[in-house]
């Protein structure tokens, strides 16, 4: 069996680590697991579905959700802090 065989045959098992890093510190931001081909496949498949969802609505009620969500997601922050991430 093939290392990448193997990898599909148990998900734990010889993948490769992903590593985030602020580039302006060179600091290791969180370090995540590799996903597998069918993992992939399947958060594609979802995005594909969702997406055809979406576009089905209004734009009026797409603006209205994404300017809830970006006014929730920026109470109580500062710009600083988002430059920190």
């Amino acid at each position: 069996m093939t290392k990448e065989g193997a990898a599909q045959d148990n998900p734990r098992k010889a993948r490769p680590l992903i590593q985030s890093i602020n580039p302006a510190t060179g600091a290791v931001i969180a370090t995540y697991e590799a996903h597998t081909p069918d993992q992939v496949d399947e958060a594609l498949t979802a995005a594909v579905t969702a997406q055809a969802q979406w576009r089905k609505r209004p734009v009026e009620e797409r603006v209205t959700l994404l300017t809830s969500i970006a006014k929730k997601a920026w109470r109580g922050s500062s710009p600083r802090r988002w430059a920190s991430l």
